[in-house]
């Protein structure tokens, strides 16, 4: 049986787990599943032991841009549409394009999304062929003051075509959707 190294957790999945927490201290439990199983943190009711589970895509930081770039396979998303309930893609926000007071810092902006509605999003999306898996690119652009969150991954007529596909941001920080479920 493959076990997680729990000693060199995922940074986006322990900085998830942990705004997780603070967001529902009070009603949930936090857990990392022993095995890999495409489940990346289950977070359990402490009233109703309703259990609800994530898949965590974290980016790397891109100095200057506001701008995110996740991959999924194909493969995976279609096996984790009965057991994940929610993707969440963290994107962290250069300090000096937040509009922090510390430059050096960064705003950690988490994209939370339903793997239902993931599913019908990717219909429009094209996969790239990566060894042997077909991947879907997640570019997550973050315009204006408002932080409308635009996937720009897909070309502009595709853009055009369905631009409620390719826009998230209700998505954005969308810590209600996880609180329903509770």
């Amino acid at each position: 049986m493959a076990i997680k190294n729990f000693w060199s957790l995922e940074p986006g999945e322990a900085i998830f787990a942990e705004e997780l927490h603070k967001k529902f201290k009070d009603k949930i439990n936090v857990y990392f599943p022993l095995k890999d199983t495409g489940i990346d943190l289950l977070a359990v009711s402490r009233s109703s032991n309703k259990t609800v589970s994530f898949q965590v895509k974290e980016s790397r930081y891109y100095e200057d841009k506001n701008t995110s770039w996740h991959q999924e396979t194909k493969e995976k998303i279609q096996n984790n549409k009965n057991k994940v309930d929610f993707y969440v893609f963290l994107i962290y926000l250069p300090g000096h394009m937040a509009g922090t007071k510390k430059k050096s810092l960064f705003e950690k902006l988490f994209i939370i999304i339903p793997t239902r509605d993931l599913i019908e999003r990717v219909k429009i999306k094209k996969t790239v062929k990566s060894g042997k898996y077909n991947k879907y690119s997640f570019y997550f652009r973050l315009q204006g003051e408002s932080k409308k969150v635009i996937d720009v991954r897909e070309i502009k007529n595709i853009q055009k075509r369905y631009p409620k596909l390719c826009n998230y941001s209700d998505y954005l920080d969308a810590w209600g959707l996880i609180g329903r479920k509770f």
